[in-house]
C-alpha cells in the first residue's frame, strides 16, 4: 500500500510540498532497503524542486533522516547527493561551517565515484558558498572546474548557472562588464533550455550591475521582468532578492518611500525564509533610506543589525560595506575619528579580498575625514585614489560622488576653478533630474559662479564636459 501511494504521488506531473513529504513517508515506511533507497532520491528531488520555495526546515529534517539511510545502505553515490542538499540548504540559511562541510564530503564521495555530473553540481554549491563569504578568487576557480565538467558531460543548464557564478564573482571584483558578459552567456543558455527560475536569475544579477553602473531603468527593466517570473513560480527567496535590490534603485533615485515600502517587503520575505544574508542586505538598504531623511540615529541602527548579520554569517564583503555606512553615519554625525575607524577596516578587507568597490567607497570616506580635519594633501591623495578605482570600475554614480568632494576640497582651498571643474564634471555625470543632491550642486555651481565672476570659465567647461 505504501508503495502504490508514493507512486501516486510521485506520478504527478508537479507535485506539491505536501506530495513530496508523503511520499517520502510512504516509502520510509515500506522500510525494505529498495524502498528506503526509492525514499532517498525523492528526498533529494524534492530538495532540488522546493528550492528557494521555503520550507527549508522540514526539507533538512527529511535529508536528515535519508541520510541515514544512506549510512546504512552504504551507497556513496546517493550520500554525496544528500550532502549537496544538505550544504545547499544550509548555505541558503547562512549556516556556513556546516554547509562547508557537507559541501567538502559530498564532493569528496563523487570524485571517489568519478560521478562527473555530480561533482559539477557540488562545485556549483561550494562556488556560490565562497561567493557569498566573499572569497571570489576561491569561488572563481570552482566555478571554472564546474563550467569545464559541465561542458565535458553536456550539461547545459549546469553551464548556465556557472556563468551566473562567474558573472557574480566579476561583479564582486568590481569587473561589472566582464559580469555582463557571463550574464549574456547564461540568458541565452537558459533560455535554450526553457528554464525561467534560470532566466529570472540571470535578470536580477544584470539588473544589480546595471544598478552599480548607475543604468537605473535597465535595472528596473531587468527587476521587474525577474520579479514576475519569480512570482510566477512562487519563488519566495527570489521575490524577495529583487524587491531589496528594486529598493535600491529607488533610494538612488531619491524615491525613499518606496524604496523603504520594497525593503520592507523584502526583510518580511527573508524573515520568513530563514535567509539571514538576504535580512542583512535589506537592514543596510533601510540604513542608507534612514541616512538619506537625516536620521542618523535610525541609520546607525539598521546597520549595526546589519554588521551583527554578516558577521555572524562570516561574510566578510558585505561587513565591510556595511562598515562603510557606518563610517559615512558617524561621519555625518561629527564623530570623525570613528567614522575614520569604520573606513580604515573596510578599506583593509576590500584590498584583502580583492572588492574594489569597497576599496574605493572606504577611500572616499577617508578623504573625508581628512578634509574636514583640515590635513588636505591626505584628502587629496584619498580622493584620488577613489577616483582612480572609480574609473576603473567604469561606475558613474561613484565618480560622480568623488567629485563632487574633490570640489569641495578645492573650494576649502580657495581654488575656485579647480572646485568650479570638478563640480560641472559631476553635474555632467548625474542624470538624476530634479534629484534633491543634484539640484544642491547646480546651486553650489551657480552661486560660485556669481561670487568668483566666473561667468566665461562655466561656459567654457559646460561645453567641455557636455552640461546642458
Amino acid at each position: 500500500m505504501h508503495r502504490v501511494v508514493a507512486a501516486y504521488y510521485r506520478s504527478q506531473p508537479q507535485p506539491s510540498p505536501e506530495e513530496w513529504f508523503a511520499a517520502y513517508e510512504h516509502l520510509e515506511g515500506a522500510g525494505e532497503p529498495g524502498d528506503l533507497q526509492e525514499a532517498i532520491l525523492v528526498a533529494v528531488d524534492a530538495s532540488w524542486a522546493m528550492n528557494g520555495r521555503g520550507h527549508a526546515p522540514a526539507l533538512l529534517h527529511m535529508l536528515r533522516r535519508a541520510e541515514e539511510h544512506a549510512l546504512r545502505l552504504g551507497n556513496k553515490t546517493v550520500d554525496g547527493k544528500l550532502q549537496c542538499c544538505i550544504g545547499a540548504i544550509l548555505r541558503q540559511l547562512g549556516q556556513y561551517p556546516e554547509a562547508l562541510g557537507c559541501l567538502t564530503r559530498s564532493l569528496a564521495l563523487h570524485r571517489e565515484q568519478n560521478d562527473r555530473d555530480d561533482i559539477g553540481w557540488a562545485l556549483y554549491e561550494l562556488a556560490m558558498l565562497f561567493r557569498e563569504e566573499g572569497h571570489f578568487q576561491q569561488a572563481g576557480l570552482y566555478a571554472q572546474e564546474s563550467l569545464h565538467i559541465f561542458r565535458e558531460v553536456g550539461n547545459p543548464k549546469g553551464e548556465a548557472w556557472m556563468q551566473i557564478v562567474l558573472g557574480e564573482v566579476s561583479q564582486g571584483l568590481g569587473g561589472y562588464y566582464e559580469a555582463l558578459g557571463h550574464f549574456e552567456l547564461a540568458l541565452a543558455n537558459f533560455r535554450n533550455v526553457y528554464s525561467e527560475e534560470g532566466i529570472a536569475s540571470t535578470l536580477r544579477d544584470r539588473g544589480t550591475v546595471y544598478e552599480a553602473l548607475g543604468q537605473y531603468s535597465h535595472a528596473l527593466a531587468d527587476f521587474e521582468e525577474a520579479l514576475r517570473l519569480f512570482n510566477t513560480l512562487g519563488l519566495r527567496a527570489g521575490q524577495a532578492w529583487v524587491l531589496a535590490d528594486q529598493g535600491v534603485v529607488y533610494s538612488d533615485q531619491g524615491k525613499l518611500d518606496l524604496a523603504e515600502q520594497t525593503c520592507s517587503e523584502a526583510i518580511a520575505i527573508f524573515r520568513e525564509q530563514n535567509i539571514r544574508r538576504g535580512e542583512g542586505w535589506a537592514l543596510r538598504a533601510l540604513g542608507d533610506i534612514a541616512r538619506e531623511r537625516g536620521n542618523l540615529g535610525d541609520a546607525r541602527g539598521y546597520y549595526e543589525d546589519a554588521l551583527t548579520v554578516f558577521g555572524g554569517l562570516g561574510d566578510r564583503v558585505d561587513h565591510a560595506r556595511v562598515l562603510n555606512s557606518l563610517g559615512a553615519v558617524a561621519f555625518d554625525d561629527g564623530e570623525h575619528l570613528e567614522a575614520k575607524e569604520h573606513f580604515e577596516m573596510a578599506l583593509a578587507i576590500g584590498q584583502e579580498q580583492g572588492a574594489r568597490q569597497i576599496e574605493g567607497r572606504a577611500l572616499r570616506g577617508l578623504g573625508d575625514v581628512a578634509r574636514v580635519l583640515h590635513h588636505y594633501a591626505e584628502a587629496e591623495h584619498a580622493y584620488q585614489g577613489a577616483f582612480n578605482i572609480a574609473v576603473d570600475l567604469d561606475t558613474p554614480a561613484e565618480r560622480c560622488a568623488v567629485l563632487r568632494r574633490q570640489g569641495v576640497l578645492s573650494h576649502v582651498r580657495q581654488q575656485y576653478r579647480d572646485a568650479l571643474e570638478f563640480w560641472v564634471q559631476a553635474l555632467a555625470l548625474d542624470q538624476r533630474l530634479g534629484h534633491p543632491a543634484r539640484k544642491d550642486l547646480q546651486e553650489r555651481v551657480e552661486a560660485l559662479v556669481q561670487e568668483q565672476e566666473l561667468d566665461e570659465i562655466y561656459g567654457q567647461l559646460s561645453n567641455k564636459y557636455g552640461l546642458t
